[in-house]
């Protein structure tokens, strides 16, 4: 068997930058990559957010709502016991009302904690998803910040070979992010 002394053969210049390319396209595919997940995480955020508030917007007003209905009946369970007092005569009928009009609020006041403990789990879920937000575009921030700088490390030459819409993407990234 033959063997092979490797220090003889020594990589050429040209060799080594090809290398030192190829492990930067490397670093900057799997960069693009973490961004393009990144991105992707920030847009199904934004998603659940904004559902998230719409779904907070429409239990809002059906506590609202189911608000007015108690204090409508509220208002009738007055006027039935201030009239229940002129109205000697009715004291049963009106004793009755008065009875069915508790329940209705009791019921209502029920129903209305219910939307109500809801409603905070939704504005709960809104305040976490706004702080995965935050988080997904800080990381994505850093992330940027650091193929800023790779970029910026990078030499002339190695510039140079890159392809055009690259270099022009990454151009526009290290404007954005090093002059923050």
């Amino acid at each position: 068997m033959r063997r092979l002394d490797r220090n003889q053969s020594q990589a050429s210049s040209v060799h080594v930058g090809l290398y030192n390319q190829g492990l930067l396209r490397q670093e900057l595919e799997s960069t693009r990559q973490q961004n393009d997940q990144l991105w992707q995480q920030l847009e199904q955020s934004s998603a659940e957010a904004e559902r998230l508030k719409q779904d907070v917007e429409t239990k809002s007003a059906i506590a609202k709502k189911k608000d007015q209905e108690k204090q409508g009946i509220l208002q009738k369970l007055l006027a039935a016991i201030a009239s229940r007092n002129s109205m000697r005569g009715k004291l049963g009928n009106m004793t009755a009302q008065r009875n069915r009009a508790l329940r209705q609020v009791q019921t209502l006041v029920a129903q209305n904690a219910e939307v109500m403990q809801q409603l905070k789990q939704t504005t709960d879920k809104l305040g976490d998803a706004y702080q995965q937000i935050e988080i997904i575009q800080k990381d994505m921030d850093e992330d940027m910040l650091e193929l800023a700088q790779a970029y910026r490390n990078m030499e002339i030459e190695q510039r140079a070979l890159l392809p055009a819409p690259l270099k022009v993407l990454l151009d526009q990234i290290e404007q954005d992010y090093m002059t923050v």
